[in-house]
Parts: structure tokens; C-alpha cells; sequence
């Protein structure tokens, strides 16, 4: 959408001037993390968030970081790519439901197996089941107004020591879950946070 806009400092979307609720902002109490050391979940984020980049600049333009400690997460990436021929046609791509208001930003968009599918790239060491509620939205919202849609959501998990694991979610209620997320959020929004 051309209306779509993004503040990455805020990390907070905008369509036509007004802001529109994310993904992961409508999915926040899905996701506890109590009990967690908040300095291991920090390093965690900031891992995923340089992983994310180093796979950005390899896939725009096949730059590796030879010494660096994300070098082996890249390198699963790497081999990902490989084995399955992925060649993304969207990097990083902001989609907006304006049926639904929200927005996000698909990691990655292209065909996997002969399939176009949406692509989350993970660092996790263990994958969240909230991840299949996450592709779910981005599928509806990359979707939406497009005439060759996206047919599948895989999440690909990037192992620290160099290996990769892909998930896929093939349940038709996730979008449903999510939409109820959305749902949830609007009324707090409506009712709560005045």
C-alpha cells in the first residue's frame, strides 16, 4: 500500500496519517515471557535484529560478514538458500490489511518448492506456536489486492551452529486466532486506554 508508512524509531505504522496497530503489537500477550532473564531476552532481540540484517545484505547483494559472531547463522541461511533454490522476490516488505488495520513486514517473499510462500526468519532455539498465527497475518495482509497470492507460511529457524530447521503451519484456523487477537486489542485500545 502506498499509503503505508513506518517509523522505525517508534516501531509503529501509519496508513493515511493514522497509526495502525503491527503484528507482534497485537500479539504482545501471547507472548510471556515472564521468568526470563531481561538481559538474555535483549541479547536475544538483538541478535534476531543484526541476523535479520546480515540475511538483507546478503540477499540485496550477496555480502557476507566473514568475522563476525552471526556468521554462522548467515551461514545457515546460506545453506537454506541452497538447498532449496529460495531466491526472495520481497525483502523485508511492509503489507497493510485495511480490512482488518494492522500492518507488518513480511521478512521475506517467494517461491519455495514451486509454491509462493511468505517467509519468517527465527533465531530462537525453540520455536513460539505463536509464529503460525504471525505468517497467518502476513499472508492475509501480503494478499490482499494481489492477484498472484501467497499460497504458503513457512518460518525458517537459523541454528547457531550453522544448521537450519523450516516450519511450516498449514492450519486455516490461525488467521481466525489471530484475527480474534485483533479483535482483543481494539477493544483495550477503545476501552482501556483512555
Amino acid at each position: 500500500m502506498k499509503d503505508l508508512t513506518f517509523d522505525p524509531e517508534r516501531h509503529a505504522y501509519y496508513a493515511r496519517g493514522l497509526e495502525i496497530p503491527g503484528v507482534t503489537q497485537v500479539m504482545g500477550g501471547l507472548n510471556d515471557f515472564l521468568g526470563l532473564d531481561p538481559d538474555v531476552l535483549e541479547a536475544a532481540r538483538d541478535r534476531g535484529t543484526r541476523v535479520h540484517e546480515a540475511t538483507v545484505a546478503y540477499d540485496c547483494s550477496g555480502h557476507r560478514l566473514e568475522a563476525s559472531s552471526l556468521r554462522l547463522y548467515l551461514d545457515a541461511w546460506t545453506q537454506f538458500r541452497a538447498d532449496t533454490g529460495f531466491a526472495p522476490t520481497a525483502i523485508e516488505e511492509q503489507v497493510y490489511s485495511e480490512r482488518h488495520r494492522y500492518a507488518g513486514t513480511v521478512d521475506r517473499v517467494g517461491p519455495l518448492k514451486g509454491v509462493l510462500a511468505i517467509i519468517d526468519i527465527k533465531t530462537t532455539t525453540a520455536m513460539n506456536p505463536v509464529t503460525a498465527l504471525q505468517l497467518a497475518a502476513y499472508q492475509e495482509a501480503y494478499n490482499a489486492g494481489r492477484k498472484e497470492k501467497a499460497q504458503e507460511r513457512w518460518a525458517v529457524q537459523l541454528r547457531k551452529d550453522g544448521t537450519y530447521r523450516l516450519h511450516q503451519y498449514k492450519d486455516r484456523a490461525d488467521l481466525s486466532v489471530f484475527l480474534a487477537c485483533v479483535q482483543i486489542f481494539n477493544w483495550k485500545e477503545r476501552n482501556l486506554r483512555r
